[in-house]
């Protein structure tokens, strides 16, 4: 794996670490973005695809209560897109 695409997602770790939704169903979505994070560190080229896809889809609901959450994601993306994720 890619320097940087490590560090993404080691950073993409610890920002989510702690991180509550005050709807559950929004919890529930980020529990698997956490969960498509962990899987991706260990098995970047298994799960990286699928993690992708999850942050693009978390990024919208995220927006609202957790900007600076929202704005790291984003930049996950862009990362993960140019190392060929």
């Amino acid at each position: 794996m890619e320097p940087d695409v490590r560090l993404t997602l080691e950073r993409l770790h610890e920002h989510f670490d702690g991180v509550k939704m005050s709807e559950a169903a929004w919890q529930s979505q980020l529990d698997d973005v956490k969960e498509s994070v962990r899987l991706a560190l260990d098995q970047p080229e298994k799960h990286a695809l699928t993690l992708v896809e999850r942050l693009e889809q978390a990024v919208i609901e995220l927006e609202e209560e957790h900007p600076l959450l929202a704005t790291v994601i984003r930049d996950a993306i862009t990362v993960l897109t140019q190392a060929g994720v």
